[in-house]
């Protein structure tokens, strides 16, 4: 994890995937016109010219692709690849988890009510995120259901499940029955909320 200074929303980072010599990226730089890398406009940032110098910096890694804009897709993503890497050091945080936008997930159907959701931006999000996750983490080990592996393996099973019931359950009422034909049984819908597609013993 790069932090990037200057940057639009203080706490910035980009995140660095050296298998894929990949840098993926929140607000420091955007894909305007599609296919090129252009700063936002200089009012966004509190000081214009320590942004650019916190992009140059950048520049020191090594890198050959560079993920931008906040795309759906590639929300979860970076979450996912420090997850899977460091899975004892950092937290999963997916949209099924926690959708900020949408204001759902698996994360809201097992903390307290007066959890407080609202970050004001994506960083304080993580943090928001980790809170819940230590807590549901702690509750797994307190009454066993998070005894599926080390580290956070078993929360974020017992999470996966929990969701694909909400989804399952949400699908079953609300949708046809020729939609619902198509819903994966909830085994294999777990399985490709994890993105684990194969299971293997």
């Amino acid at each position: 994890m790069i932090h990037v200074s200057g940057a639009k929303s203080p706490g910035e980072c980009a995140l660095l995937f050296p298998p894929a010599k990949a840098l993926i990226l929140g607000d420091a730089l955007i894909g305007k016109p599609k296919g090129k890398l252009t700063m936002l406009p200089p009012e966004k940032f509190p000081d214009p010219s320590k942004a650019v110098e916190g992009v140059r910096a950048l520049l020191e890694h090594a890198f050959d692709a560079v993920l931008v804009d906040h795309p759906e897709q590639g929300f979860d993503l970076p979450s996912e690849l420090l997850h899977f890497t460091e899975p004892d050091r950092w937290w999963l945080w997916t949209r099924w988890m926690w959708d900020p936008r949408a204001g759902t997930g698996a994360l809201p159907l097992v903390t307290v009510e007066d959890f407080d959701w609202d970050a004001p931006n994506r960083p304080e999000g993580y943090l928001r995120v980790g809170e819940a996750m230590a807590f549901v983490n702690e509750t797994g080990k307190a009454v066993g259901f998070t005894d599926l592996g080390s580290g956070l393996f078993g929360a974020d099973v017992f999470l996966a499940c929990v969701y694909a019931v909400y989804m399952y359950t949400v699908l079953r009422l609300r949708m046809t029955q020729e939609f619902n034909r198509i819903v994966p049984e909830l085994p294999d819908l777990v399985r490709r909320l994890l993105g684990v597609y194969r299971p293997e013993v």
